[in-house]
């Protein structure tokens, strides 16, 4: 049996920017995009749209993610813009 608490979780949302003298920082807002099961998103395109992916690893294993960006405008797969923090959860 599988403990269905212990897993990891995926979020996306969109992203705003709040600036300060010193940075800006993105902050995400609004609904989960990626909420039902099979994860399925579908998005209006907004090129002035910025979207912020959150791994909460609740499981015993460290995951490694890779993140692609798929260009349907090229058909093309690269390597997605990200920046990746890491936390580490205290048990």
């Amino acid at each position: 049996m599988t403990d269905k608490s212990a897993q990891a979780q995926i979020k996306l949302k969109l992203l705003n920017e709040a600036s300060s003298l010193e940075e800006t920082v993105l902050i995400p807002f609004g609904k989960n995009l990626i909420s039902k099961e099979p994860a399925t998103v579908r998005i209006v395109v907004d090129e002035d749209a910025m979207y912020g992916m959150t791994i909460t690893n609740e499981s015993k294993h460290n995951l490694y993610p890779f993140v692609l960006y798929f260009d349907p405008t090229e058909l093309t797969i690269g390597e997605a813009n990200y920046h990746m923090v890491s936390c580490e959860h205290l048990r």
